[in-house]
């Protein structure tokens, strides 16, 4: 999992990250990342997420970047699409994050 988070990394500033063009990093087949991550009990899109998230929350919590900025640091290509999946995992919207994170409100 850890090789995937790294060519995912790796990929995020290009625009959206999609599997094919994380196996090309890796040298692997779709089927075989696939496979490999099943037997891990993972997937890609639960990697892509987290790394997603991860760096969001490091954003928003030690940047100035503005939330849109994050959203296409991240792959999203739309911000609302990034602002409501952050309000799912976290429960509270990007900017009221950042505020609890960094005292600014």
């Amino acid at each position: 999992q850890a090789k995937v988070e790294a060519a995912i990394r790796s990929q995020l500033y290009l625009g959206p990250t999609h599997v094919e063009a994380v196996c090309n990093v890796l040298g692997v087949s779709r089927s075989t990342l696939q496979r490999r991550l099943s037997e891990e009990a993972s997937s890609f899109q639960a990697i892509l997420d987290r790394v997603r998230f991860d760096l969001a929350s490091r954003y928003l919590s030690k940047s100035d970047f503005s939330v849109s900025e994050i959203s296409m640091m991240i792959g999203f290509m739309d911000p609302k699409s990034f602002f409501r999946a952050f309000k799912r995992k976290f429960g509270q919207t990007p900017e009221e994050y950042r505020g609890l994170k960094t005292g600014r409100r």
